[in-house]
């Protein structure tokens, strides 16, 4: 835990999930900008009357620091929002924090938006889209980044939905973002729209693969199928027959739908933190095998990775994992899955995932499994097989 100094007062901080990375911390020079922004050049009388949406909080800095104006934190991240309220918590907080899910939309009109600029810019565009028809005048539209994430494309969004761009003199690798809300965009708009102007989701085919998928903005590999699942899609034929299989980390669910498309009789589980991935996996699922009882076929959970699955329940588990949270690049999160895969699987029991083979995951699956094998690879992935979990390895 660290302690973030703002104007506002100071914040002992944790990142969720925590990391084995101590460089890493809950913010960053960029929330540090715009926390300081906020303190000497927004009113904060007005401010305090007003409503303040705050968008893509990591792990919660922003909403803690600037807490007494009541802000809504809306992110696609169950992550995001739990380290928020943990955070909240933590500092004694009053209250409870507001958190709202990327797929339900804040209430208008808005006074200050600020922005932490995401890493999926398809993302920053469903947002810009959603959040310009909550708009008026004189609202207060500021946006953050570190530097080296910054780039042509954020500054062409926020002059497609919002107006003109302008910039703060860089601070410790970090620029603020200031877009002047259009009179043209700006409309007098009930709490509630009734419509939104993002063009997500959105779908793609795959014809090698028979494939038609939809994808809402922040879906990894929104437009295509990645090389990771294209290998392990090709090799699914080897996968053993199961009854209760779970993709882990599912995205828009391409494995899992892969799996029930192969393996009818199973009952497949899809799990991922992310809002977007599991409308994405829902829809998808519904579209693929429309007519059938889904309800009784599936569940589709917003979780932190296997937290909420039954200790040997499972019979197989799919996992494409994620080498990144948000901008940072960590192995933390598959680290965490495997040891919890080992929990969750029955004896029997068979994790298969693909990874770049550059990435450190084989000491971990040999640690929990009694079995590891290289089930198919190309030049950079691998699809690895870990069965005969070792029994109360994962305590």
């Amino acid at each position: 835990m660290n302690v973030l100094s703002t104007p506002f007062g100071s914040l002992k901080l944790r990142r969720w999930p925590s990391t084995t990375d101590r460089s890493l911390r809950a913010w960053d020079a960029a929330d540090e900008l715009l926390i300081k922004h906020v303190h000497e050049s927004i009113d904060l009388e007005s401010l305090a009357t007003g409503r303040l949406l705050i968008c893509n909080d990591a792990h919660g800095a922003l909403s803690c620091a600037l807490h007494s104006f009541a802000p809504t934190s809306w992110s696609d991240s169950l992550l995001a929002l739990t380290a928020l309220k943990r955070n909240w918590k933590s500092n004694n907080l009053p209250g409870e924090p507001k958190r709202l899910e990327s797929t339900n939309l804040p209430v208008g009109p808005l006074d200050v938006v600020l922005i932490k600029v995401p890493k999926t810019l398809a993302l920053l565009d469903d947002q810009l889209a959603q959040i310009r028809p909550l708009l008026h005048p004189n609202s207060v539209v500021v946006a953050t980044c570190m530097l080296k994430y910054l780039n042509n494309s954020s500054f062409a969004l926020f002059e497609k939905h919002i107006g003109a761009v302008q910039t703060s003199l860089a601070v410790k690798k970090s620029r603020l973002l200031f877009s002047t809300v259009e009179q043209s965009a700006a409309t007098s708009v009930p709490a509630h729209p009734s419509s939104q102007a993002s063009k997500y989701p959105d779908r793609y085919t795959d014809q090698d693969l028979d494939l038609s998928l939809l994808n809402y903005a922040n879906v990894f590999c929104r437009d295509h199928v990645d090389i990771g699942s294209r290998l392990f899609i090709e090799n699914m034929h080897m996968l053993p027959q199961s009854s209760d299989v779970l993709d882990l980390a599912c995205g828009n669910g391409i494995l899992g739908l892969c799996v029930q498309r192969s393996q009818p009789q199973a009952k497949v589980t899809f799990v991922d933190e992310s809002y977007h991935a599991i409308a994405s996996a829902r829809e998808n699922y519904a579209s693929m095998f429309s007519g059938e009882d889904v309800e009784a076929k599936t569940s589709f959970l917003i979780g932190d990775g296997l937290e909420d699955i039954e200790s040997l329940s499972l019979d197989l588990i799919v996992c494409n994992p994620p080498f990144h949270i948000q901008h940072a690049l960590t192995a933390d999160t598959t680290l965490a899955f495997i040891k919890a895969a080992s929990r969750c699987l029955r004896y029997d029991g068979q994790l298969w995932i693909v990874a770049n083979k550059n990435l450190p995951y084989q000491y971990t699956l040999k640690r929990y499994f009694k079995k590891l094998n290289i089930k198919a690879q190309n030049r950079r992935f691998a699809v690895y097989c870990a069965s005969d979990p070792k029994v109360g390895s994962a305590d």
